[in-house]
């Protein structure tokens, strides 16, 4: 199966955090959220139901990859994590698995770091939401989309191989 999805990457050296939480409710996927803006005090965070007991956690705040992996580590497979950080970045799927995804809530904090502008335009066209634009978001972001293979598993987990090369969006100024 071929999948379509989106890298934290906004620029060289910063992405959006983004989290692909299994096995996990709804609520426990909010509550994860709410834990996350109190310790590193992130901004909005968006929740994304992307399959059965599966949720996206994405917050346009831009930080480094240092701080991803202080922010992921709790929450991602030691293995998983290894892997991205060696392609020195996140993807979360936006394509269908079983269900498209679709972002069903935003658990709201003002925050204080640069947010991807290009990212809040992506959301926004994938999801048809209107997040509103304020003074923190950047104008020279970019998002890459990327293809890749899939393997659905037994219980509905996927396995990803072949990973093509990024194709990247610029969107905004710059």
């Amino acid at each position: 199966m071929i999948c379509m999805g989106f890298s934290s990457r906004a620029n060289r050296n910063m992405h959006v955090v983004m989290l692909d939480l299994d096995n996990v409710s709804l609520r426990g996927a909010e509550n994860v959220a709410c834990r996350l803006i109190v310790k590193y005090q992130l901004s909005d965070i968006y929740i994304i139901e992307s399959g059965k007991d599966s949720y996206h956690l994405i917050s346009l705040d831009k930080v480094n990859m240092k701080m991803i992996r202080h922010i992921i580590k709790d929450f991602a497979d030691p293995e998983w994590v290894k892997w991205r950080f060696k392609s020195k970045n996140l993807v979360l799927r936006i394509s269908r698995k079983k269900t498209m995804p679709r972002m069903i809530m935003c658990v709201e904090n003002k925050g204080h770091r640069k947010k991807s502008n290009a990212h809040r335009m992506l959301l926004e066209m994938v999801y048809g939401v209107s997040i509103p634009k304020d003074r923190l978001f950047d104008a020279n972001s970019v998002v890459q989309l990327q293809t890749y293979h899939t393997e659905i598993k037994e219980g509905g987990n996927a396995t990803r191989k072949n990973i093509r090369k990024p194709r990247a969006v610029k969107v905004g100024k710059g």
